[in-house]
């Protein structure tokens, strides 16, 4: 799937959910997040999760990172740092997918610790 554009043999595939279990009918297609990158994207709905929820109830949140996978996309301010060390594009780009990602992990893991969740997650 292509981490900008949200299409996948050729259809768009980028789903939002109103509410928790909200039933059949409620999933809308995700035209808003076109040219957002995905990986953001999740990190930043899990925040949005994190915010909202009432700590002294029982969150299930499961992260499944779309990055590090094909396409190498990445948005270029997290492949400037590699430019002078890493020669081959490629694996440039794998270093900065790699490196959204563990922002995206330090981010929620930020979230659940000034929430007081942390000690109670497995991350």
């Amino acid at each position: 799937e292509d981490y900008f554009k949200h299409v996948t043999s050729g259809g768009f595939d980028l789903h939002r959910e109103s509410q928790p279990r909200c039933g059949p009918g409620c999933t809308q297609l995700a035209w808003q997040d076109v040219d957002q990158y995905s990986t953001n994207l999740f990190a930043d709905e899990a925040l949005r999760i994190i915010d909202r929820h009432n700590a002294s109830e029982p969150l299930f949140l499961y992260q499944a990172w779309q990055g590090v996978h094909a396409p190498r996309q990445v948005p270029e301010h997290y492949v400037e740092p590699y430019l002078h060390r890493i020669n081959d594009t490629a694996r440039r780009a794998f270093a900065g997918m790699v490196t959204a990602v563990d922002e995206g992990i330090g981010n929620i893991t930020k979230a659940l610790e000034e929430k007081g969740m942390l000690a109670n997650s497995v991350v």
